[in-house]
């Protein structure tokens, strides 16, 4: 799309799912009732907003978010916000990137099936480039994986140095054992 507006796209069919979207002039809107896997890259413009629809699925709990590995999800001007209805996953040596802007992951957006928590799980290779970033939970137990921003050692080549501070928000979980945060810093 380069005619310098929104593209938006909702309840994609599953043969599209894995598509990417690229939006030189505007922002992109993706939006699903059913799981989504990012499978190519996805850069615009503008805000990037990627969103699985929570359904009350419970136990399936099946509407997730992948960004596959190696993948670039991008604003070039704005903010990049990725809401999963369930778990959430980027992916070895992906690039989530807003260097202008906030890069924003929920996990159980939603919360229409109370009392299951959601997992964030970003791998220890996968890389955040953004101004900051916000990974939010909801009331339940919710587990985040990551690893802390450190682009010092220059390990992604596909993304400029830029450490970004991160924001974890578990909201409060009324139930034991809570939520989760486990830091890979190995």
């Amino acid at each position: 799309n380069s005619i310098g507006s929104l593209l938006t796209l909702t309840d994609v069919s599953a043969a599209f799912a894995g598509g990417g979207v690229d939006n030189a002039e505007g922002a992109a809107t993706i939006t699903n009732q059913s799981p989504i896997t990012i499978a190519s890259d996805s850069i615009s413009a503008g805000a990037v907003t990627i969103t699985t629809t929570d359904d009350a699925d419970f136990p399936m709990l099946d509407d997730d978010l992948t960004v596959n590995a190696g993948i670039i999800v991008q604003s070039t001007t704005s903010s990049v916000t990725l809401n999963a209805g369930d778990d959430a996953a980027i992916g070895a040596g992906a690039l989530i990137s807003a260097p202008l802007g906030v890069v924003t992951i929920n996990v159980d957006a939603g919360n229409t099936d109370p009392g299951a928590g959601a997992v964030l799980l970003i791998d220890s290779t996968a890389d955040i480039d953004a101004a900051s970033a916000v990974f939010n939970g909801a009331g339940d137990n919710d587990t985040f994986t990551f690893r802390p921003d450190d682009d010092a050692t220059s390990n992604f080549p596909a993304s400029p140095l830029m450490n970004t501070p991160i924001t974890v928000n578990g909201f409060a979980p009324a139930t034991f054992p809570g939520d989760v945060l486990n830091l890979d810093i190995g």
